[in-house]
């Protein structure tokens, strides 16, 4: 967890609903590198539902997974939390 600058702490509710200090941004190679992960996840999905004209339940779960992290990481890059 360190190596994404994280804590344990980090991982659960804080008394006061805020961390006790703020997460640290992430650089552009980082995120960049999780817009690639989640960009495959979605191609994908896309070629299983091309192939097979539907989806199952685990990947259109995973395809809503991977949108949202692609929302939150625009978030990211641009200020927001």
């Amino acid at each position: 967890m360190t190596a994404i600058g994280l804590e344990l702490r980090d991982l659960f509710d804080h008394p006061n609903g805020r961390p006790a200090r703020p997460a640290p941004r992430m650089g552009f190679r980082e995120l960049w590198d999780l817009i690639d992960h989640e960009v495959m996840v979605v191609g994908m999905i896309a070629a299983e539902f091309r192939d097979k004209r539907m989806l199952s339940q685990e990947s259109w779960q995973r395809l809503s997974s991977a949108v949202g992290r692609i929302g939150r990481i625009r978030d990211h890059a641009n200020g927001c939390r």
